[in-house]
Parts: structure tokens; C-alpha cells; sequence
């Protein structure tokens, strides 16, 4: 669970965490000063959306998701 960016129609984004990683990264691309590695850590999530705008606080009911289609 997240906090939603500004301008949003709901507080909250949804998603389920399916794995971590981290990996140990060196760019060698334009403008690169050195090879040094950058340690990086990421997540692998699926998204969730909103089935029902009704739920929450004042309705006293959780909020119903679902995983967002995959096309």
C-alpha cells in the first residue's frame, strides 16, 4: 500500500509485492565518470486497482481491489 500522488481520486495505490532484488550496477554509458558499481535495490510488484469507489472510513468497509488486466 502507497500514498497516491496529488490530483488522485483516492488516498491509496494498491500492489502485491512478488519478489526483491538487488543488483550490483556499473554504467558505462555517455557521460559515465568512472566504473565503479552502485548497489541498487528494486521491487517486482503487480499492480492493484479499485473495484468499488464506496468502501472506506465512512462506509466502514475495506476497499475492494483486484489485480490490474495484464493487456
Amino acid at each position: 500500500m502507497l500514498l497516491a500522488q496529488d490530483g488522485s481520486n483516492h488516498r491509496f495505490c494498491y500492489a502485491r509485492v512478488l519478489a526483491i532484488y538487488h543488483a550490483n550496477v556499473i554504467y558505462t554509458g555517455p557521460g559515465s565518470m568512472d566504473f565503479s558499481s552502485h548497489h541498487i535495490k528494486f521491487l517486482w510488484v503487480r499492480w492493484l486497482e479499485l473495484v468499488d469507489l464506496s468502501a472506506g472510513w465512512d462506509a466502514h468497509l475495506l476497499d475492494k481491489v483486484r489485480f490490474v488486466p495484464m493487456n
